[in-house]
Parts: structure tokens; C-alpha cells; sequence
């Protein structure tokens, strides 16, 4: 497979991708670009723009793409 092109075709979909991986998104905290999860929105995820599919946890300090993301909330390493 083709890493990138799977990463860009992930990244156009991550609206969809990151609301099965992680539900609903504090809609009081989040903006069209920027999904955050959690009472303080401290899980921000972009899901529209040239960085869709990246994320950062400001509580944890981890980040990454959303391969990460499907990594990380299926317990994969």
C-alpha cells in the first residue's frame, strides 16, 4: 500500500473517522476545523484544512496522525 496516499485519503475523510474513534466532540469548545474532546477540550483533533487528521492531547503531551489515533483507541502498538 501506498503509506501517503492512505494517509491523504484518511486525512479527507477524518471527519468521519475521528466521530467512530471518538464519539461526539465538545461542541462548546470545538470550531469547524478544530474537534476538542473532553470537559476542558484538552484532545484537539483538525479535522478540516492541510492539517486534518493531526491531533494533540494537551493532558498527555501525545500527538500524532491519525494512524496514531486508530492505534492508540484500538489498544495497538
Amino acid at each position: 500500500y501506498d503509506v501517503i496516499r492512505l494517509h491523504e485519503k484518511l486525512a479527507d475523510m477524518a471527519p468521519h473517522v475521528v466521530e467512530k474513534l471518538l464519539g461526539e466532540p465538545n461542541r462548546q469548545l470545538s470550531n469547524a476545523t478544530t474537534w476538542r474532546y473532553g470537559k476542558k477540550g484538552s484532545l484537539a483533533v483538525t479535522v478540516q484544512g492541510n492539517k486534518a487528521g493531526l491531533w494533540h492531547d494537551f493532558e498527555t503531551g501525545e500527538k500524532g496522525n491519525l494512524f496514531h489515533l486508530i492505534s492508540q483507541t484500538a489498544g495497538l502498538s
